[in-house]
């Protein structure tokens, strides 16, 4: 039977739309094979996440802000818009070689690690994700299980050189390359679950630190009728705990251990809960993370440190100084105001006489002082205290013996007293405090380890 025109064109319709539909088939199949590094979509959406980009339709300014912070760029997958150590291997390049055993590779846009020490392992891993990029840039290559690992590099970028990585981030005896999922997931990503039964599909949802690392998933608040939304999202800054809000940041910015032995931060936490009965902060009897006044050491920190300080139990919050949404160029904190301006906008000028070391620094720095550089991130010194005592000289000649290197203080992490004997400086504010005030300092030195 002949077939009209009309009929014709509809059978060949009707053929097109099953040959896309096998094809779609078909390139679904072949996807499913591959261990993809992207967040799953429906791992997403099963656990109530929607991702920062739905959260920019409602709020586009706090969106596009936030993009360009470095909390955004956490993690992100290696690209040449990403990467920012090194690869190039050109004849004299930072790049070119690293010592024991390591070099950088980089062949048609892709990024890889050599690694053939027997201490470090042994093997070429290409680059599958960076960890930050502003003060230190670390990598991640996934094993032959689909485990990321950390790889012992990492870029310092203000020094413009590689370096072995810092802190823990080595190969572990009997395990080899640092797993990623347990000792760093939770604060680089958004969503983590931990389920790698798909590879690392359904892992996590977000890379970065997003919208709902910080105000939960938010499934429940996009669909909320107006009227409602406020209820449906956790917002910090409006919430009646405030140690359960300060630990938003805390959560990640506090060195310890899960509950279960395992993990370096908390795991299946959800923003607005209590960390403390599934993670347990490291101890300032440590000597590896904190000095022997009990100021930190060691990055990762700082939430541990301000618990201590009088801003703290005066109710100032860590957004009160950072903002959490965008990026800035206030010595890479992303701080609302910066200089002194920050610490004046609460701390006013009052007439009458100063205290002494307010009236020996006239034009100084409040955070030179306040907010000493104890601790390392990258390079020595990159992190401030966030306990806002002043460590004075006294300090390192009781706790230390005399020697910086053992017990810092405020004095000499200055610059322009960096050189100065610690005993001239001690003596000098002694000599400063009895002749204004007729008495000695009024606090004694003394550790503030637990």
């Amino acid at each position: 039977m002949a077939l009209t025109w009309a009929d014709q064109i509809r059978w060949i319709a009707a053929v097109s739309v099953v040959v896309c539909l096998l094809i779609c088939a078909g390139c679904s199949r072949d996807g499913e094979k591959a261990v993809s590094p992207r967040p799953s979509q429906s791992a997403s959406a099963a656990n109530g996440y929607v991702g920062s980009e739905k959260c920019g339709t409602c709020h586009p300014r706090n969106y596009h802000e936030w993009k360009g912070s470095k909390h955004a760029n956490m993690m992100s997958e290696a690209s040449s818009k990403t990467v920012v150590g090194d690869f190039s291997c050109a004849p004299g390049s930072p790049g070119q070689t690293f010592p024991d055993g390591v070099a950088m590779t980089c062949e048609a846009g892709a990024y890889g690690v050599a690694l053939d020490g027997s201490e470090i392992g042994k093997g070429k891993f290409a680059v599958a994700f960076t960890l930050g990029g502003t003060v230190r840039q670390m990598y991640l290559a996934i094993d032959a299980k689909g485990v990321p690992r950390v790889l012992p590099v990492q870029w310092n970028v203000q020094e413009g050189r590689w370096v072995q990585a810092v802190g823990d981030t080595g190969p572990v005896p009997g395990k080899g390359l640092r797993d990623w999922l347990e000792d760093c997931a939770g604060c680089h990503v958004t969503g983590f679950t931990g389920d790698t039964s798909q590879g690392l599909r359904g892992a996590w949802t977000e890379n970065g630190i997003g919208c709902e690392a910080c105000h939960g998933p938010g499934a429940r608040h996009a669909n909320a009728p107006t009227p409602e939304k406020p209820d449906t999202i956790f917002n910090p800054g409006n919430f009646h705990d405030e140690l359960r809000a300060d630990m938003v940041c805390g959560r990640c910015h506090t060195r310890g251990r899960n509950a279960d032995g395992v993990h370096a931060y908390a795991t299946a936490y959800e923003p607005g809960a209590d960390y403390r009965p599934r993670f347990h902060e490291v101890s300032r009897g440590s000597q590896e993370f904190f000095w022997p006044d009990g100021s930190s050491r060691a990055n990762h920190q700082q939430f541990i440190d301000f618990k201590t300080s009088k801003m703290f139990a005066k109710g100032v919050r860590c957004w009160a100084c950072h903002n959490p949404h965008k990026s800035s160029s206030n010595r890479g904190a992303d701080l609302r105001l910066s200089g002194n301006s920050l610490c004046r906008s609460c701390h006013v000028r009052e007439p009458g006489p100063r205290n002494l070391t307010h009236a020996i620094h006239d034009d100084g720095s409040c955070v030179g002082c306040h907010m000493p550089p104890t601790a390392m991130s990258a390079v020595a010194g990159d992190v401030a205290s966030h306990s806002f005592i002043p460590i004075r000289p006294e300090a390192t000649l009781i706790l230390g013996g005399g020697d910086v290197a053992i017990q810092p203080n405020s004095c000499n992490l200055c610059h322009y007293h960096s050189k100065h004997p610690v005993k001239d400086l001690d003596a000098f504010l002694q000599n400063r405090m009895k002749a204004q005030y007729g008495r000695p300092l009024r606090e004694p030195v003394a550790s503030r380890r637990e």
